[in-house]
């Protein structure tokens, strides 16, 4: 999967179970969504069903393009299960409302400020990837997806990269309800951080 960051593209594999949501895109996204669900589920359940992951998908690919997410990937292990994870890239150029990219501490200091909302203290590791100098960031935060009175607690592992060779600012970001898969998607954001490339 792959976006453009100032006539580049920053790219990540996609994941066993993984399906790339079109971000971004213009077209026939119910088609799109409908072929989708049907391959997900032949066999495993009713029109009811089918119908419900195609308008998950389609939720799914509005919330994280106005996240402005320019990747996203639903992670569904287990389709009659629905949405399990959700990934995210983001990626950050100079321009005349942002001349400077931050450095990752700033971007850090953002991410665990009160105001992101995180119910912990945030883990925060810098080290190297491939792509760059690099920080990861694990949290948790409260979700309301429903808007109703019950929360939920998502987990978060986020990854922000400055490339060494390219004046931009790459982040990935692996969410999930916590409780389940937490081991599996802890080592999914770790497998595709080492793998972000600008090509």
């Amino acid at each position: 999967m792959n976006a453009t960051v100032k006539g580049r593209r920053v790219a990540i594999p996609l994941p066993k179970d993984g399906i790339a949501l079109p971000v971004g895109q213009s077209g026939d996204l119910k088609t799109w969504a409908d072929s989708i669900a049907h391959a997900q589920l032949a066999g495993q359940a009713g029109q009811a069903e089918i119908d419900g992951f195609s308008d998950m998908l389609l939720q799914a690919t509005a919330d994280s393009a106005q996240r402005g997410a320019t990747l996203a990937i639903l992670w569904v292990p287990y389709a009659l299960g629905g949405e399990a994870g959700r990934i995210e890239v983001r990626d950050y150029a100079t321009s005349p409302m942002m001349p400077e990219l931050p450095e990752l501490s700033d971007v850090v200091d953002w991410l665990t400020s009160p105001a992101a909302g995180a119910t912990d203290k945030p883990e925060v590791v810098y080290g190297e990837l491939p792509l760059g100098p690099a920080v990861r960031l694990k949290f948790q935060v409260l979700s309301d997806p429903d808007g109703e009175a019950d929360l939920s607690i998502l987990k978060n592992a986020v990854y922000v990269v400055r490339p060494r060779e390219y004046d931009c600012l790459v982040m990935l970001n692996v969410t999930w309800y916590a409780g389940v898969y937490t081991d599996e998607l802890d080592e999914l954001a770790d497998a595709l951080a080492q793998r972000i490339q600008i090509q």
